[in-house]
């Protein structure tokens, strides 16, 4: 109840990420700043939650790095090896991507300086992600100035594409941006891509698009050509859409937009053969029409039912009072809760973060960070199908140290824990 300290030496730890390993422990990753600029470390537990690293982590990089920070991402494979991929400036003033492959021992497979990722050190490049594939390989993509790059890296280190990374260019007829490439691995070794399209500013996007495209492992594009539109409307050109496995060789999307008015949150499914199963452009999580605002979707699938989960963050028009809501789908979109949303935390004056969900039999978990003017609280719920919380009837308090908190991370393990 106390908690575990992953870090707490000087400086900050930041933007932490979380992997499970097939013996019931971690990798954690963070960037850390006790040396006076970022550096990238990672801590492996096992699973009564013991370091296997140093106490205060693996030192993994202190190349330069720019004075602010973008996403990364890390996996584990199936030898229980961690994989990471993120940015610094050591070849110049831009930020480019590396990745690096660590060992459960500790060991840099890689190299002590992983692999560069890119073939222009002169780019703006960032927001990399890890996606382990069925067949062993890792798939990177990473927004490459205004395109999606893609690099396939075996697990000897070898970039199975070449050295210059496949291209996903939008519209130059209408110069479309791409955008915050995301994606989850399929069957046969392939992977399934999401990422946004726009034109415009990025701040006032028009034009907007959402798309999604399964590849081959040789980086073919597998459905629509050049790719497939799930979405057309109006959003931010700051909001990063998420997906989720199936445990079909599927997809699950989600993603907010203000379309029709207040800001509301849709879901979309594919399945591995391209066809969506839900009706087009996605189904919205709740109501449209009223004044609510709704953001942060996080889906999961519950194999058992075909039945896809989605919570979100609700507000008022001021943004002054905040709840956690929920919807049910049915294998074909249909909303099976009631249409307004399912309640799990009413409207109140705290604000949350860091949203995510797990499937566990029939059973749907919920996880967030609840914020109390500075303190943060990590909060955890278990609903059954018709959405009646369970664990005692309560929303459990993992993390109830009085403490500023933020950026929680999630992952469940073979066990279910």
């Amino acid at each position: 109840a106390v908690n575990l300290s992953v870090c707490d030496t000087t400086g900050e730890q930041l933007l932490p990420k979380i992997a499970v390993t097939y013996d019931g422990g971690c990798y954690i990753g963070w960037f850390d700043s006790r040396a006076g600029s970022y550096a990238v470390y990672l801590q492996k537990l096992n699973a009564q939650g013991v370091k296997q690293f140093p106490a205060g982590g693996l030192l993994i990089s202190n190349n330069p790095q720019s004075s602010s920070l973008v996403d990364w991402d890390l996996a584990v494979d199936d030898s229980n090896c961690c994989v990471l991929a993120f940015t610094d400036t050591r070849a110049g003033s831009s930020i480019n991507p590396y990745a690096y492959r660590i060992s459960p021992s500790g060991q840099f497979l890689w190299g002590a300086n992983g692999i560069a990722l890119t073939d222009s050190v002169n780019v703006f490049q960032a927001n990399p992600k890890v996606i382990v594939t069925s067949d062993g390989n890792f798939i990177i993509p990473w927004q490459y100035n205004n395109k999606i790059a893609m690099q396939k890296i075996s697990k000897a280190g070898t970039k199975v594409w070449g050295n210059i990374p496949i291209m996903v260019i939008g519209n130059t007829a209408i110069s479309e941006k791409f955008n915050y490439p995301i994606g989850v691995k399929s069957d046969n070794g392939n992977f399934i891509l999401y990422w946004i399209g726009y034109t415009g500013s990025f701040i006032s996007p028009s034009n907007y698009k959402l798309y999604t495209q399964k590849y081959s492992p040789a980086g073919t594009g597998l459905w629509g050509n050049p790719q497939d539109t799930l979405f057309v409307g109006g959003a931010q050109g700051t909001y990063q859409p998420t997906i989720y496995p199936d445990g079909n060789n599927g997809a699950i999307y989600v993603w907010q937009s203000f379309v029709t008015g207040p800001t509301v949150c849709y879901v979309q499914r594919k399945n591995s053969a391209g066809v969506i199963q839900f009706p087009a452009n996605g189904v919205a999580v709740t109501t449209t029409g009223s004044t609510m605002l709704n953001f942060a979707p996080a889906a999961s699938y519950m194999p058992s039912t075909g039945e896809t989960y989605v919570f979100w963050q609700r507000k008022n028009s001021l943004q002054s009072v905040i709840g956690v809501y929920g919807q049910k789908f049915s294998a074909t979109g249909t909303r099976l809760w009631a249409d307004s949303g399912h309640v799990v935390k009413p409207l109140d004056g705290n604000s949350f973060a860091s949203l995510q969900t797990y499937t566990k039999d029939s059973s749907v978990m919920g996880y967030y960070m609840e914020i109390s003017g500075v303190t943060g609280f990590a909060k955890a719920f278990k609903l059954n199908r018709d959405g009646v919380l369970q664990w005692g009837g309560t929303i459990l308090t993992p993390g109830a140290f009085v403490s500023e908190k933020g950026r929680m991370s999630i992952a469940i393990n073979q066990n279910g824990m």
